[in-house]
């Protein structure tokens, strides 16, 4: 920061470089400290100094605001990151300054005070700094990721890529659920989960009620080889959701291997309960368990809400439930979900293996199922319950099978309505044939469905 002084007041210049530096932010529990800034004369360095803020890394990533008033003149001033010169004269008198501090748009700290301008005079003023209470936590290395563990109601906001040093246990834990919001800012968190995992395993082990996780990208691997004889919870963002996934993509390679208790893995989370809610995600990777596990793209086991959703990784659950969007449907509704993949279990469905609840408004694209012929559907595998009327689904005429089944053609039941490949390649069959105009639109997370003309599928709006 550079001060001018002339024989009629200071002309300010102000001049801030920054330089990205190593190291951990450490929330600051509205602690104070000071800042001088110096009025000085022409050809003198800029200073900014003092004990605010109280770490390195923080100092400078932060923007800050300067606001001069006197006898009814504002004069304000903007620093950003970066490096930017800015000039105004203050007039001879007694001016109030105000100093706000922002860290990655989210207000961060302020301070005032005041100083009496006197013509080629320099002067020194000390402002004291007080942090506000931000509305989120900037999120910008591993470190402060796995910090959340220790606050796990706030507010985080994801700044970086974190995929250099990549996530290798879970935050939180099966007895302490994230009820916070993590907004990823559609930023990449990357895994490399391994033996022994926990019994929950994801980027979360848990979301408890009111916890949001959006607006992400996840890749890696979560990988359990070793075996042992608890059963297991995995899914990329939570091994067990209670609260609101909405808006994460993820390619995270799940399989558990050797387990001699039976769980559920999903493509977004292990089990999605009563309270749960998984909307506009899609899961890419692969999902395989053995020994009774329910497994599926999105989620292993459903008693919740899965809507917008789409699978396009293929699901292996040997002695178990496998199914393109949940393993295991125990009520709850499964609505507007398309997959893709081949499917290898015992019962096997392209949106449910196991259905029980309503699903609707879905389409099994599925190439492949490997499968036994009396637990097998194109919609769901097994279901003892009957499904509500009104309902509407479609399944892929031509699905290759190890076994020949003869399809029982019904939109309401477990095969769904037959349609060939080529009856999908327009966004019309889906929004009039499937019923899904009313989510059609890709401007609104209540229309998020837009047309991928490269592979003639549904997309979502954010991809």
């Amino acid at each position: 920061m550079k001060f001018i002084v002339t024989n009629r007041g200071i002309v300010v210049l102000l001049a801030v470089a920054v330089s990205l530096l190593a190291g951990c932010f450490s929330p600051w529990k509205g602690d104070t400290g000071t800042v001088t800034l110096y009025l000085g004369n022409e050809g003198l360095l800029p200073r900014l100094s003092g004990t605010w803020p109280p770490d390195t890394d923080t100092k400078s990533r932060l923007e800050h605001t300067v606001v001069f008033s006197s006898d009814g003149r504002n004069i304000t001033l903007s620093i950003p990151i970066g490096q930017t010169f800015i000039r105004t004269e203050l007039l001879p008198g007694y001016w109030e300054i105000a100093l706000d501090a922002f860290l990655y748009g989210e207000h961060y700290a302020k301070g005032s005070a005041g100083a009496d301008i006197e013509a080629g005079k320099p002067k020194h003023v000390t402002i004291v700094m007080q942090q506000v209470e931000m509305d989120c936590i900037p999120i910008w290395n591993l470190d402060q990721l796995m910090a959340i563990g220790d606050e796990l109601d706030k507010k985080y906001k994801l700044v970086n890529d974190i995929i250099t040093t990549p996530l290798t246990v879970p935050i939180g834990s099966e007895n302490n659920a994230f009820t916070g919001t993590l907004d990823g800012n559609w930023k990449t968190i990357d895994f490399d989960m391994k033996d022994p995992l926990p019994k929950h395993a994801g980027l979360f082990a848990k979301i408890g009620p009111g916890g949001v996780v959006k607006n992400l990208r996840l890749t890696g691997s979560i990988v359990e080889t070793s075996g042992s004889a608890n059963d297991k919870y995995a899914g990329a963002v939570a091994g067990e959701n209670n609260g609101k996934i909405s808006n994460v993509a993820s390619s995270v390679r799940i399989n558990i291997g050797t387990n001699i208790m039976p769980g559920s893995i999903g493509g977004m989370a292990g089990i999605n309960n009563e309270n749960g809610e998984i909307r506009n995600c899609f899961g890419s990777g692969l999902v395989s368990a053995v020994n009774g596990y329910d497994a599926g793209g999105i989620a292993g086991q459903n008693q919740g809400l899965i809507l917008n959703c789409y699978s396009t990784g293929d699901i292996t659950s040997i002695n178990g439930s496998g199914g393109g969007i949940v393993g295991r449907a125990l009520n709850g509704s499964i609505l507007y979900c398309w997959s893709d993949g081949v499917i290898n279990s015992n019962a096997v469905g392209g949106i449910a293996g196991y259905g029980i609840g309503q699903i609707n408004h879905c389409v099994a694209m599925n190439s492949r199922f490997v499968c036994s012929i009396n637990t097998t559907g194109r919609i769901w595998g097994v279901n003892t319950e009957s499904m509500a009327a009104g309902i509407v689904n479609y399944g892929r005429n031509n699905i290759n099978l190890i076994i020949p089944i003869e399809w029982v053609n019904s939109p309401s039941g477990k095969d769904g309505e037959s349609f060939e490949m080529a009856d999908a390649n327009g966004e019309g069959w889906w929004k009039e044939t499937v019923g899904w105009d009313s989510v059609w639109g890709g401007n609104s997370e209540e229309r998020p469905w837009v047309w991928n003309s490269l592979n003639s599928r549904p997309k979502l709006w954010y991809e």
